[in-house]
């Protein structure tokens, strides 16, 4: 059945990027991260619309893959803005 085949999928693609996370070696580490969103989009084409959790599957998987671009070791930290106390915007830019 494809959305069986689809939640495999999913969490093959979920625990090839945990062990992006676990690896020391940043090329190898980038390598993990780009397996991992190859299966992540793979299950998502497959089943999109197959419920996960509160979710359906092609949501979580996007959800995923946008982590395992943009969230990962040696990439940089995407900008955040705040604002102190006192009121003042800082950004997280600005303590590079």
């Amino acid at each position: 059945d494809k959305g069986v085949k689809a939640v495999g999928l999913y969490h093959l693609g979920n625990m090839t990027g945990e062990k992006g996370d676990a690896e020391a070696d940043e090329a190898k580490a980038a390598a993990q991260y780009a397996k991992a969103v190859e299966y992540l989009e793979q299950a998502a084409k497959t089943a999109p619309t197959v419920p996960l959790g509160e979710t359906t599957l092609g949501k979580a998987a996007e959800d995923a893959i946008a982590v395992f671009k943009t969230l990962v070791v040696g990439k940089p930290a995407p900008e955040v803005v705040g604002t102190t106390v006192d009121g003042k915007a800082v950004r997280l830019s600005d303590y590079r």
